[in-house]
């Protein structure tokens, strides 16, 4: 079964420092980091909203402006590669293979993130 892929705990705080503030059905304990359902959530100051990849893609593609795409690798099947574009420049990353999709995106949201200024 396909499933939303919830983006990491470092992701997750990254995200809310650059300004993320949407709904999300997922949170992380900041105790312990783990990720549970928001019916789960008793305290809002001990957790951390914990959004899809998708969910996070779209945020920075819809509210910052900044494009977060993978490729595949051309030269190692099964490989990928992850880019980011904005009006002004491209960052990829075409130097480490990432065995899944999911990684590679992950580490493109994290790229995208570090653009935006605090």
């Amino acid at each position: 079964m396909m499933e939303e892929e919830i983006v990491s705990y470092d992701t997750a705080v990254m995200s809310k420092e650059r300004g993320f503030n949407t709904y999300t059905t997922y949170w992380y304990s900041v105790k312990d980091r783990t990720p549970t359902l928001d019916g789960d959530r008793m305290f809002a100051l001990e957790y951390l909203q914990a959004p899809t990849q998708s969910l996070l893609q779209r945020w920075l593609r819809e509210e910052r402006f900044l494009l977060v795409y993978c490729i595949p690798n051309e030269s190692v099947a099964g490989m990928w590669h992850y880019k980011v574009e904005d009006a002004w420049t491209t960052n990829e990353d075409l130097s480490e293979h990432y065995a899944t999709y999911e990684q590679a995106l992950e580490k493109g949201l994290m790229e995208a993130l570090k653009i935006i200024k605090l």
